[in-house]
């Protein structure tokens, strides 16, 4: 564990040194906390991580002689997703060695966090303190494929946020590729074209409990279907393991710190005011839209303008992540949906701080929520992250 509270004294010393304070400082805080995160992920040992101590190091060598259309066929289950069974074959070409696998999939599943942080951040220390105090490392230690598919999506959230849909589902459809489940990523375009009001947090928190009452339910009827149940057959109600539901530190402790960033946003966002289509710089300057249509104004800048969220959409994206860090108290496996909605969380916490005028109670606001991420962080650390990802304790690959 000691490795990880050293990464997270790293990320915290950017509040010592300002680095919030313009654009070169947050650009120089990132790339050293986050250079610093790759390496350790990079030099881990092959039996860090129960999924790669147990599946990849013992599959991934023979993707190098697999034929192609074999590659489905090289694990027992054969339920890898062929984009990812293709990356291994490739990667494979350069070494077997499991640690080869390592380096590049800690470079696919951590660099993408570090630039969505950058490009949407308010705070970049605190989206990196919440990115290790949530545990989103650990886990992306150990659940590769879906670290992967994630990384793919934060990618694609660029497309999103400029309301180039098309472009954002050709992301999700190649994130599907590594992980199926990252189709549930189409909901967040939903998410977009849906304004968000006041009295939608009553009609959400009612269709919460709904979905606690029907969600079993609902899970074994589309489980009927042939092809999700080929896929996640093996996550029938048994009520054991990931189909089990569970209350624990771990579950209770997501869901509620996603549930108090749902609830803060929704007090001070201001939902009311409708997304604006925002202008951007092209190829021949600053392109605006009107009624008769686009008007081009010349000038020398030839790139995009930083485009923000909506707060609307931000607060409908932190919603998808408490609804599945809550369906972990019914079926476990199914909260990990809530993956691919959890970066909002770091991002939207620290846009609704900074909506507060008072000085003083921005920071006793953000310290409260980082006091809450780094017990939840420490704890979970000494008594639960061994058993849930062997990610505890730490080892080089050279130990």
């Amino acid at each position: 564990m000691t490795i990880y509270i050293v990464l997270m004294i790293l990320a915290l010393s950017g509040y010592i040194f300002n680095a919030n304070a313009n654009e070169k400082n947050r650009k120089y805080y990132l790339y050293i906390v986050f250079s610093a995160i790759v390496l350790i992920s990079m030099l881990r040992s092959d039996q860090i991580g129960i999924d790669l101590s147990h599946y990849y190091n013992k599959y991934f060598p023979m993707f190098k002689n697999a034929e192609w259309h074999q590659l489905q066929n090289i694990t027992m289950s054969g339920d890898w997703e062929w984009g990812f069974c293709a990356f291994c074959k490739i990667i494979g070409q350069i070494s077997t060695s499991t640690q080869c696998f390592i380096i590049f999939t800690s470079l696919f599943t951590i660099v993408p966090y570090a630039l969505f942080i950058y490009k949407n951040s308010d705070d970049v220390v605190f989206s990196t303190v919440f990115f290790l105090g949530y545990h989103i490392f650990m886990m992306s230690l150990n659940v590769i494929r879906q670290a992967m598919a994630v990384g793919i999506i934060l990618l694609g959230f660029e497309s999103l946020k400029r309301k180039h849909y098309i472009r954002f589902i050709i992301w999700v459809v190649f994130a599907t590729m590594f992980h199926t489940s990252a189709i549930i990523a189409v909901l967040l375009i939903l998410c977009d074209k849906i304004r968000f009001k006041k009295n939608t947090f009553y009609f959400l928190t009612v269709a919460t409990v709904g979905v606690g009452v029907v969600y079993r339910v609902l899970f074994e009827k589309i489980l009927d279907i042939s092809w999700f149940s080929n896929l996640y057959g093996l996550y029938s109600a048994s009520g054991t393991g990931d189909s089990g539901g569970y209350i624990t530190f771990h579950t209770l402790g997501m869901f509620v710190i996603a549930a108090l960033i749902f609830v803060y946003c929704c007090s001070v966002y201001n939902c009311r005011k409708v997304w604006s289509r925002p202008y951007y710089y092209g190829k021949h300057g600053r392109i605006t839209f009107s009624l008769k249509g686009p008007v081009i104004k010349l000038n020398r800048i030839n790139r995009y303008t930083p485009v923000y969220w909506s707060e609307s959409m931000l607060v409908y994206a932190v919603y998808l992540a408490v609804l599945f860090r809550f369906c972990a108290f019914i079926i476990n496996v199914t909260a990990r949906f809530a993956l691919y909605f959890i970066p909002f969380l770091m991002i939207a916490f620290p846009h609704a701080v900074n909506k507060i005028q008072k000085e003083s109670n921005r920071r006793l606001m953000q310290n409260s929520m980082l006091a809450i991420i780094i017990f939840f962080f420490l704890y979970l650390g000494f008594t639960r992250a061994g058993a849930m990802w062997g990610t505890v304790p730490y080892k080089f690959f050279w130990e």
